[in-house]
């Protein structure tokens, strides 16, 4: 089945065969293996159990492949809207179990900047020899190397979590934007929290077909330049993998949480995360690409800032015993 006539503003659904066969090459003669997902944190003491492995059944990302071309969208539209609202009250029940009220009192705030010692990041030679030489200059900066430093060896895409609180604290929206640009996306970690949506909007020329390792779909949808955005559903909390199938260097770990409460570094290696419950609480580091990951224990103070500082360090002969010279930690069957 081909790809229905593309509307210029909107996301076409595209039956999965004709996809692949449209993904230059991907999966081309390859064999590809799928590490198991890791999860990560555990949760905080809102009532969720610390540790706890077993979750409600997963719900799939669905797009519905329409039977007239002149339906596709408005029948995707609803299938996805439906399997939205399954996922949220799946969502709710394990962020929230005990039905708690949302956490109302004073509150504080953590922040600081994380850092990188030791060798520098290797070149991950096979993942720019497959990026357009004259054009995707975004892609070399984002993907030419295993990990992406700033001035000063700032570390960016690093995960920031804080946890150990008391109380319930929801998530500020339902939707975690994703704008792609220059054959890349914006950063090489996505941190969610589970219910939350993944939308992905081209923001530049090139088409995308982003899909996530570990979740299964019926069919992929394109996001075209200059169209509406298309959204992705996580089933569960954990660790997945980002692709895109029109550009195989790219990729980025995705993590979906049982909290609101973390942040993302840039490439200036700061985070900031707001609206906690006065106490002592865990602030963890992670970065997916290394599997490194730091904690501290921090005294929240309400009304007051607390400034600290992460430093991880990298050792290029003990990365490559275990290496991924593409710098994956999820890959396709």
């Amino acid at each position: 089945m081909s790809l229905s006539r593309p509307d210029a503003k909107s996301a076409q659904l595209v039956n999965t065969r004709t996809q692949r066969a449209l993904a230059v090459g991907l999966m081309a003669g390859k064999p590809w293996r799928c590490i198991a997902a890791i999860a990560w944190l555990s949760a905080c003491d809102s009532g969720a159990p610390v540790g706890a492995d077993k979750f409600p059944t997963p719900v799939a990302s669905v797009q519905a492949v329409a039977p007239k071309e002149s339906t596709a969208t408005a029948t995707a539209a609803a299938a996805l809207a439906k399997a939205k609202a399954a996922t949220q009250e799946q969502a709710l029940k394990v962020l929230n179990p005990k039905g708690t009220a949302s956490y109302s009192g004073p509150t504080g705030t953590v922040s600081g900047v994380v850092t990188m010692s030791g060798d520098a990041p290797p070149t991950l030679d096979k993942v720019l020899a497959k990026i357009p030489k004259g054009r995707c200059e975004g892609a070399r900066s984002m993907y030419g190397r295993l990990f992406r430093e700033g001035e000063g060896r700032t570390l960016g895409d690093v995960l920031v979590a804080v946890t150990k609180f008391k109380g319930y604290i929801p998530v500020k929206s339902d939707t975690v934007h994703l704008r792609p640009a220059d054959c890349a996306y914006q950063s090489r970690t996505i941190g969610m929290t589970f219910g939350q949506v993944l939308s992905v909007q081209s923001a530049g020329k090139d088409s995308y077909i982003p899909q996530l390792i570990g979740v299964s779909s019926p069919a992929l949808l394109v996001a075209l330049p200059r169209g509406k955005a298309i959204e992705l559903l996580l089933p569960r909390p954990g660790s997945f993998g980002l692709i895109d199938n029109t550009h195989s260097y790219i990729y980025a770990d995705v993590v979906v949480l049982r909290y609101a409460t973390f942040d993302v570094t840039g490439l200036d290696g700061r985070f900031d995360i707001g609206e906690l419950p006065p106490g002592e609480l865990t602030v963890s580091a992670y970065l997916p690409v290394t599997g490194q990951s730091v904690q501290q224990t921090v005294t929240v103070k309400a009304g007051a800032n607390s400034e600290i500082s992460f430093s991880l360090a990298f050792e290029e002969s003990k990365w490559r015993e275990h290496q991924d010279t593409e710098g994956r930690r999820f890959r396709q069957r």
